[in-house]
């Protein structure tokens, strides 16, 4: 009835933005760069890279271990009223307008600061947060390079030192009041922001905010960069010499702090005797290593931010924290503590009563599903928008005592070889013997080949996935397209579409995995599909996954199924990888092929509609 009162114009921009949220069946980009930060014994800052979306992101919910927490609109959050010396863990979730949520990022961890005795009994103090700074200002200086400096707030409080922000994104943190950003973006405009804080960690509120247009690096040398203060006054700075706030404790040469802690601490118990843990990289300083404490004792120095434990046995729990120091020797001091619990040492089996394994012969209904992701390869090589080249656990750590090791190109990509290449049909992973001079680069592994994952462009729960490849021959070759859970909480499952031992090419296999209440690895019989040498040609493979049941295709056709109550209901990704030797295939020998190639035309992932 209401509609009649409105005007026409009013009612067609009402009619087009509802056919418009009806249109859009595209939820927004994954957030991806998710960090998690401990502020205080009670409070963690959580921050992430903004989503992208075909219409416009509305919004994120939170999620803290495993529960939803909160919806924000912007990409950061602070979580207070938290316990202390406490872990905790979060995911983040995109969603539109019309309501498309996004699959889960990844998860991160951290912990809460002990609060020590004398903080203990302060608790009932009436101590006041300082002040927040004053007089933020953000000046080219360079190149590439801002300069920002503020004045320290008067007021309650010993400040201890400042937190930074950039683009509303926490920074760096400092004892002085000023910072050098030498990692600005050429042809953007910054924001800088500044928080106090005193040594009983009392935060104060962000300060004005500071604004910077860095020119691209052929203008950065213009006689006059206009940059703006807190107050929004316009400054005029000759970009060839310094500004005239420089604070006189930077007068002779570049920044000279040590590194600032690592932040976001996670581990991954990959098995009851070995665990991966990884951290990020010092916001403020250059490491040039990292010294990683087990139980309160130093264990090793890495130079990556990065650690394999293989001195751990299963059911028990261990305390990482890491130190980065850099080229003169200056150390910061230790991250939060990061507890983990490595799973029990035994695994058991699928109850054979609740599986159904049958060969029907029936193709797969898609009547009522969509085109979700998809990669038809016709490149010339990997699409780094649409696959990571490593595990989450970094390509350092290998599980299943395989022998070789997975070049991850992506983020280094002046490895020294290539695992992915495309010839505008299909893309294929390579394999090989590892050269001389990589030796010491690949781990010491003796063979050197490529994984790729979904996990930071697609992670999907049910759905049909399907994949025309071809694998490699040969003893030793252990070729995989499977999916994986995305979080490592409760089933932790593992559907493997199609797995190929190279010494029998006639035969692939189809599996389920997943852990039991107490961390028993649970696994279904390796279903086999049998043919005339499937290395021979392009073959599809294909799983439908739907809540309580598998079905697995071979070339259109339902070969296995399993139906039971623990079929994954979590999120999951798609890999794709080329193992060599290891625990279940043989080790390669004289008549094993080097290079060989894991062939893939396309992969395909449908939803319900």
């Amino acid at each position: 009835m209401i509609l009649r009162f409105l005007s026409s114009m009013t009612l067609l921009a009402i009619v087009l933005h509802t056919t418009t949220l009806l249109a859009d069946n595209r939820p927004p980009d994954i957030p991806n760069t998710i960090a998690a930060n401990p502020l205080s014994d009670s409070a963690i800052e959580v921050q992430w890279n903004a989503s992208s979306d075909n219409q416009s992101v509305a919004g994120y919910n939170v999620y803290r271990d495993g529960q939803f927490l909160t919806t924000v609109q912007g990409n950061y959050l602070l979580d207070e009223g938290l316990e202390s010396d406490t872990s905790y863990y979060y995911w983040v979730v995109a969603f539109d307008e019309a309501r498309n949520f996004s699959a889960n990022s990844r998860w991160v961890f951290t912990r809460t600061t002990t609060r020590s005795s004398w903080q203990h009994s302060q608790a009932n103090d009436t101590a006041q947060p300082p002040a927040a700074p004053q007089h933020v200002s953000a000046v080219l200086s360079g190149n590439n390079t801002v300069e920002v400096s503020w004045t320290r707030p008067e007021g309650p409080g010993d400040i201890a030192g400042f937190n930074v922000y950039r683009d509303d994104r926490y920074y760096a943190t400092v004892s002085t009041e000023w910072f050098e950003d030498s990692d600005s973006a050429v042809g953007h405009w910054h924001s800088y922001e500044v928080v106090a804080f005193t040594a009983d960690r009392h935060y104060s509120a962000h300060s004005a905010n500071a604004a910077v247009f860095v020119p691209a690096v052929e203008s950065a040398v213009t006689p006059d960069s206009i940059t703006t203060t807190a107050d929004n006054t316009a400054a005029h700075v000759q970009s060839d010499t310094q500004p005239d706030s420089q604070p006189a404790s930077k007068s002779n040469s570049q920044p000279n702090s040590q590194p600032s802690v690592p932040q976001s601490l996670s581990a991954n118990p990959v098995s009851a005797n070995r665990v991966l843990v990884t951290w990020q990289a010092p916001a403020h300083g250059t490491a040039a290593g990292y010294n990683v404490y087990r139980d309160n004792a130093y264990v090793a120095t890495v130079t990556q931010p990065e650690w394999t434990d293989t001195a751990v046995s299963g059911g028990n729990t261990y305390v990482y924290q890491t130190v980065a120091y850099d080229n003169q020797q200056r150390f910061s001091v230790k991250s939060a503590e990061l507890w983990i619990t490595t799973p029990p040492n035994n695994s058991a089996t699928i109850d054979a009563p609740r599986v159904i394994d049958e060969k029907s012969g029936v193709s797969p209904d898609l009547s009522d599903y969509y085109l979700a992701f998809s990669d038809e390869f016709n490149g010339n090589g990997l699409d780094p928008y649409k696959w990571n080249t490593a595990y989450l656990w970094g390509p350092d750590l290998t599980t299943n005592n395989e022998q070789q090791y997975y070049v991850d190109i992506n983020n280094y990509p002046d490895f020294g070889y290539q695992p992915f290449s495309g010839n505008g049909d299909y893309l294929s992973i390579k394999a090989d013997r590892t050269p001389e001079h990589l030796r010491d680069k690949a781990n010491w592994k003796p063979y050197i080949s490529g994984v790729m994952t979904s996990y930071d462009a697609f992670q999907f729960t049910y759905g049909y996935a399907e994949a025309r490849i071809r694998p490699p021959t040969g003893p030793g070759m252990f070729s995989a397209f499977w999916l994986l859970n995305a979080y490592y909480v409760d089933l932790e499952p593992e559907i493997d579409i199609m797995e190929s031992l190279g010494e029998n090419s006639d035969v692939v296999y189809h599996t389920y995995h997943y852990r039991d209440a107490w961390g028993n690895l649970v696994s279904s019989p390796s279903y086999e599909t049998w043919g005339n040498d499937f290395s021979n040609d392009f073959h599809v493979y294909a799983v439908k996954w739907s809540p309580g049941e598998i079905i697995w295709y071979v070339d259109g056709v339902e070969r296995h199924r399993l139906a039971h109550d623990k079929v994954s209901s979590q999120p999951m990704y798609v890999l794709f990888n080329l193992a060599i030797d290891g625990d279940w295939p043989v080790s390669p020998d004289w008549t094993t092929q080097f290079p060989s190639t894991f062939d893939i035309d396309y992969v395909r992932v449908y939803q319900r509609n």
